[in-house]
């Protein structure tokens, strides 16, 4: 009776043995892969979350939290057009010549996109560059 009771108990060690080797090697080679894409999911979630925020307090008017809500968005995801469309549409409405900048930006994160092209047209000659609108232009 007792040997079998130490039969079971070394066969339960070996099996726990084996499960935890193969979980490890799966996530060891799943792991990363699926990490990366957890963060890449969270970045772009947390983006899109705070330019809704930014678009809602910019309804309000309350300036200082679309400034917050827009730097977090920044940071979250540096390449995503809608950041910049928003940056620079609010910076146009204050009339600040920083818009042709964040204009330049979208228009390179969609090279192909011919309304940014345009929108950095018009914004170049609203604010008098109007080398920036021709090269603009020309891209279209």
């Amino acid at each position: 009776m007792l040997m079998q009771f130490k039969r079971r108990r070394r066969h339960r060690r070996l099996w726990l043995g084996v499960l935890v080797v193969v979980t490890v090697a799966i996530f060891g080679l799943v792991g990363p892969g699926a990490l990366k894409d957890g963060r890449r999911a969270y970045s772009k979630w947390k983006c899109d979350r705070a330019l809704v925020s930014a678009r809602t307090a910019l309804k309000a008017k309350d300036m200082n939290a679309v400034a917050l809500a827009l730097q977090v968005a920044i940071r979250a995801d540096r390449s995503n057009p809608e950041v910049w469309k928003t940056i620079a549409d609010i910076t146009e409405a204050m009339g600040a010549r920083e818009a042709i900048l964040q204009r330049k930006q979208v228009a390179m994160l969609m090279p192909g996109d011919v309304d940014a092209q345009l929108s950095l047209a018009i914004t170049a000659l609203r604010f008098g560059d109007i080398y920036t609108a021709r090269d603009a232009l020309k891209a279209v």
